[in-house]
């Protein structure tokens, strides 16, 4: 009966990362198109900004210090920190995924064990 107890809350605990670790897929799914269509939107921004610039600031597009330098700097900035906030999250999903590894193996192990002595335990009483 203990056995069993055990086998099910193995079970159950096995069912709960799988589920994590789904969710956490899941979410880096969200991020990944968040961050294509956040890409797009800056690519669109910066042709239309480059149309815009060089109709009112024609002198200007040589120009370090121009409006368009800048916004083009503060847009890869955004672009730069999005990127890392992906980054961190697709490591933390590659350590879920490895701790879970680990339990499901360990699971695994405590289940042959817990079955080989069911087993002996059957054949002693056959």
């Amino acid at each position: 009966e203990v056995r069993r107890y055990n086998l099910e809350h193995a079970e159950a605990s096995r069912v709960e990362a799988e589920g994590k670790v789904r969710a956490e897929e899941e979410q880096l799914k969200d991020v990944n198109e968040q961050l294509r269509k956040e890409n797009k939107a800056i690519a669109d921004l910066e042709k239309e900004l480059s149309r815009y610039a060089t109709l009112v600031f024609p002198a200007a597009s040589s120009d370090d210090d121009s409006f368009e330098v800048v916004l083009r700097a503060e847009l890869k900035a955004m672009r730069d920190a999005f990127e890392q906030q992906l980054a961190a999250m697709r490591a933390r999903l590659e350590r879920e995924l490895g701790e879970h590894d680990a339990q499901r193996r360990e699971q695994l192990g405590q289940r042959e064990t817990e079955l080989a002595a069911l087993r002996t335990e059957l054949d002693a009483l056959g």
